[in-house]
């Protein structure tokens, strides 16, 4: 059983520490010898619902409920919609470009000005 939590966690993409510090569980009792306590499970269940608890015990089934899949795929797609805006063309695309070539000139014009300080150092 503490393979397919190990598991879970690599899937999670989680760290042993933040595992423990979320569920609550002791540091270390996933590399310390014997099992998992009754109580140490529900912990794990109440903490993560998606996992399926018939693969946790016996490993047979999927990792993840049907459910939790879905609860995954609609988590991953809410979170790149938050961290990207839809970009409405040609409006948004022309704001864009025009403001990325301002940024370029601004930018061209801050390396002259770092060179020219430069050089007045380099001078004196």
């Amino acid at each position: 059983m503490k393979e397919r939590i190990l598991q879970f966690i690599e899937y999670k993409r989680l760290s042993k520490n933040k595992f423990y510090k979320e569920t609550g569980l002791s540091n270390g009792i996933l590399d310390k010898q014997g099992g998992i306590s009754s109580d140490s499970l529900e912990k794990i269940y109440c903490v993560y619902p998606e996992i399926n608890l018939d693969w946790l015990l016996t490993g047979k089934g999927e990792m993840l409920k049907k459910e939790g899949l879905v609860q995954q795929a609609h988590n991953n797609i809410s979170s790149t919609i938050t961290q990207h805006q839809t970009i409405h063309a040609p409006e948004d695309y022309e704001t864009l470009k025009k403001e990325n070539q301002r940024l370029t000139q601004e930018n061209s014009g801050l390396k002259d000005k770092i060179i020219q300080l430069m050089e007045e150092k380099m001078s004196k």
